[in-house]
């Protein structure tokens, strides 16, 4: 267990040294894979459905921040509309207004959220993102989850559609406008789906919030402080517990408190057992 530790802390400062090229690398891929996705799904108009087309926009997103991706695709699925219906358009283009007003109020800074959700439908993990946003973020990235998640069921379902709203009169076409609206919003999967995906976030997230009882020392003995190895909620006062480097990274974030309520005393060491920070005793409550 401490080697994944020992890996963490490599990659986090191997990340830290080349964050800017990382980054860009990062979101360049993403770029790439959001344009294909959308050009293999709903790419109606064979202009723009070329990779060379999706190579260059993403090549332009990458110099920018990942707003301007979100900005980008949704041009191009908009673009790809029109080459349907203008009903198409109409119906995606009010879509589209009502995400973005929720998402610039609640979560403006989550367009990387945005964008991996329809590539997790595509690549059948959708649940990964709710997790991991649990993990990382706060439950208000829902907003941005349920806005990803929309947009595939929009694509799914004008990739099977698209077909039949081509042409057609003017009634034909506030037809196709409504038909098009009640298969996005009166979509039972997409709601059952967004209904999980809340459930599941402040589910991880409620654990995640949940502090560690206690933390078990190491010493290099081998032998742990009386607290710890007989667990009678005795807690380590005058007993210069040891805690491993890896392990500090593991627990520096419960706040070291036993069930008393007594936070223990730690001395981090690294691997060679030098002492490298400490953590004093606090008083009892």
């Amino acid at each position: 267990m401490d080697s994944l530790y020992v890996i963490r802390e490599r990659m986090q400062d191997l990340y830290s040294r080349y964050s800017i090229v990382a980054d860009k690398a990062i979101q360049f891929v993403l770029a790439v894979m959001t344009f294909y996705m959308i050009n293999n799904n709903v790419g109606f108009m064979k202009t723009l459905a070329s990779p060379v087309v999706a190579l260059a926009l993403a090549i332009i997103a990458t110099f920018f921040p990942p707003i301007i991706t979100v900005i980008l695709a949704t041009a191009l699925i908009l673009v790809h509309m029109y080459s349907v219906s203008i009903a198409a358009l109409v119906v995606t283009a009010l879509i589209f207004l009502i995400m973005y007003i929720f998402y610039l109020r609640f979560t403006p800074k989550m367009a990387i959220v945005v964008l991996l959700t329809p590539l997790a439908f595509a690549l059948k993990i959708p649940v990964v993102i709710p997790i991991s946003c649990a993990l990382l973020m706060s439950p208000i990235s829902m907003v941005a989850v349920g806005c990803g998640t929309v947009v595939y069921y929009m694509m799914a379902y004008m990739k099977k559609a698209a077909s039949g709203m081509q042409g057609g009169s003017v009634k034909g076409m506030m037809g196709q406008i409504g038909k098009y609206a009640k298969q996005v919003f009166q979509n039972k999967e997409l709601w059952i789906v967004l209904v999980a995906f809340i459930i599941c976030t402040l589910v991880v997230y409620t654990l995640r919030k949940q502090a560690i009882a206690h933390v078990k020392p190491w010493e290099p003995n081998g032998s742990c402080c009386e607290y710890c190895s007989s667990g009678n909620r005795r807690c380590c006062y005058g007993s210069p517990c040891i805690l491993r480097f890896t392990d500090f990274w593991k627990y520096r974030s419960s706040g070291y408190r036993s069930d008393s309520g007594t936070v223990l005393f730690l001395r981090t060491v690294n691997n060679n057992n030098r002492i490298i920070n400490q953590h004093p005793h606090s008083k009892h409550k």
